[in-house]
């Protein structure tokens, strides 16, 4: 009588199982992003479990932290009071739908800084504008992932054309491609120069050069990866973003940095030397 209960019992269970596994299955029919990560990041060979694993590399310097706040890390240099580099995840999810208004939001000290920090009153009547490396519009989907851009450890010294004219269509541009494409990883950093112009009461280094690296983790049509490498200029209004388009490899060589250190060059080295800007339309 036992051993009957029992079968009954595994058979139940055995049943519920297949029924939850198709009704799974339906969903993801109807929407495969269900049932991605809570960033929607597929789970395969270029899964991003940290949003710092493409962080550059730097052996070359002592003087930097990693801040990790709830949507994005930034590799922060004191000596600079400014961000070197920041990375994080951005997905159709992330871009699509609701969008919360960048008004509201105030640019503020950067909550995990104690010392050598900036502040909104350091670009005060400097000609240049405060300009974020993780764009507010990118985080647009959440009050607080928009209001965490607006932290000054988020923030460079940009020149007013740059900020508003090629950069921000570059930025709009990468939110297009994630709704394309589902799952981007994005890495935006600076470049100084030995001896960087300052600015403010707290001496805001001002970065020569500005790079993004755009990396499809998404499998839709295989990864692939695509940087840029833009001055801290005044570009004509005319000028087209997709002319300083290069490989990862080559930003690489330019600033003797090494992105996705993390990854086996089997999986890294084809996305990084290879760019078909077709793909990238």
């Amino acid at each position: 009588m036992a051993t009957s209960v029992k079968k009954r019992k595994s058979r139940k269970s055995f049943f519920y199982t297949v029924v939850i596994l198709i009704f799974l299955l339906v969903i993801y029919l109807i929407d495969p992003t269900i049932l991605d990560s809570e960033q929607g990041v597929e789970l395969n060979n270029f899964h991003i479990s940290s949003v710092n694993q493409g962080l550059p590399d730097y052996d070359n310097y002592n003087d930097y932290m990693n801040i990790t706040h709830n949507y994005y890390t930034v590799t922060y240099m004191p000596k600079y009071k400014d961000p070197y580099a920041v990375s994080y995840i951005l997905t159709k999810k992330m871009v699509s739908g609701k969008h919360y208004s960048r008004d509201n939001d105030h640019f503020e000290k950067d909550p995990m800084l104690s010392s050598n920090y900036s502040l909104s009153s350091d670009y005060t009547r400097t000609g240049y504008d405060r300009g974020h490396m993780c764009p507010s519009g990118d985080m647009a989907f959440s009050e607080e992932a928009q209001a965490e851009t607006f932290f000054m450890s988020n923030i460079t010294p940009q020149k007013p054309k740059f900020n508003r004219g090629i950069w921000k269509e570059l930025e709009e541009k990468v939110r297009d491609w994630a709704k394309k494409n589902d799952s981007l990883y994005v890495v935006v950093g600076a470049v100084y120069s030995k001896r960087p112009k300052r600015i403010g009461a707290n001496k805001v280094a001002v970065p020569s050069k500005f790079y993004k690296v755009v990396v499809d983790i998404s499998k839709k049509d295989g990864y692939k990866a695509i940087a840029f490498l833009l001055k801290n200029y005044n570009y004509p209004d005319s000028t087209n973003f997709m002319n300083y388009a290069i490989t990862v490899d080559s930003l690489e060589k330019l600033l003797n940095i090494n992105f996705f250190a993390n990854y086996s060059d089997s999986i890294i080295e084809p996305i990084e030397s290879h760019l078909n800007k077709k793909l990238w339309e």
